[in-house]
């Protein structure tokens, strides 16, 4: 039997991508599916509402843009409900948040090359591009998932968007953005191995949600620490604190982050270090040759 490399690999989600996308009955309402609501569709009302208001909070320019952002719903026919802007669902609201704070952390990602490491069935992708058009955007997931993403982003006519597993990286190109909701801390150090040599260390801006405690011990993936300590780059992990929601810290998710714009004085942070002080921590240890920092 192949061992399994993906937390969603012990579940019915690969199985449910592969006839999602072979199959336009169940394209139909694969967003309302058990097999798919357990990995992706997984936002409950409440923490959709927290999503919301972190977003009006820090990119209020997004009233503008709802309308665009509500096709994100059009196919699949996932579970919605009324929020200020309409009805979304809050799986939705959680990508749109995170388009907010690569926003505020890297300005305009227009022109960029932008890769996202479990890419689901491309709503990132397809909010980014509501606002933004990138140079180019590769998905990288299980090959089920890559169709399935890829049915869902040409109905929706987003393009320059290529796809690719694991097997398929080769190593030769350079990124201006790698993006992970999650995907990097559910699969097994061997495929990490793959994602940090041929995308991670080529990407000069990252933007990392990492699930270690709870995803990482069931695949023996690497750690936090080990994780950074494997990166080129100097790492902010945040935790614990904004911009990560009331649920996100309840489940000790922490936010990678490199190549953000200002450098640290867009961590808008409310409590703990001050910003000040953070930066000092930053600048002393680089120049005493050490390229990680957590906070």
């Amino acid at each position: 039997m192949k061992p399994k490399s993906s937390c969603t690999e012990f579940t019915g989600y690969s199985l449910l991508c592969e006839q999602a996308a072979n199959d336009d009955r169940i394209f139909e309402t694969f967003r309302n599916r058990p097999e798919y609501t357990g990995v992706v569709e997984t936002v409950n009302y409440s923490t959709g509402t927290e999503y919301l208001n972190i977003v009006m909070s820090q990119s209020p320019e997004f009233a503008d843009v709802f309308e665009k952002f509500k096709s994100t719903d059009k196919l699949g026919n996932p579970k919605v409900y009324e929020y200020l802007y309409g009805l979304f669902s809050p799986t939705t609201l959680r990508y749109i948040k995170v388009l907010s704070d690569l926003k505020n952390y890297f300005g305009s990602l227009n022109g960029m090359k932008i890769i996202e490491i479990g890419g689901g069935y491309g709503g990132q992708c397809k909010v980014i591009s509501d606002l933004f058009e990138f140079e180019s955007y590769t998905l990288v997931d299980l090959e089920p998932c890559l169709r399935l993403a890829k049915k869902y982003l040409d109905k929706l006519e987003v393009k320059n968007v290529s796809y690719c597993t694991s097997h398929d990286l080769t190593g030769e190109c350079n990124y201006d953005l790698v993006i992970s909701n999650y995907a990097f801390s559910e699969i097994t150090r061997n495929v990490q191995d793959i994602y940090i040599k041929k995308i991670l260390n080529k990407s000069s801006r990252g933007y990392m949600l990492c699930n270690f405690i709870t995803h990482g011990t069931q695949i023996n993936s690497y750690t936090e620490s080990e994780s950074i300590n494997l990166l080129n780059n100097n790492i902010w992990a945040l935790k614990g604190k904004p911009p990560l929601t009331s649920s996100d810290i309840s489940c000790s998710i922490s936010l990678l982050l490199w190549g953000i714009r200002g450098g640290v004085a867009l961590l808008k942070m409310s409590g703990g270090l001050s910003i000040a002080w953070q930066y000092f921590l930053a600048v002393s240890k680089s120049k005493l040759g050490i390229k990680r920092s957590l906070v």
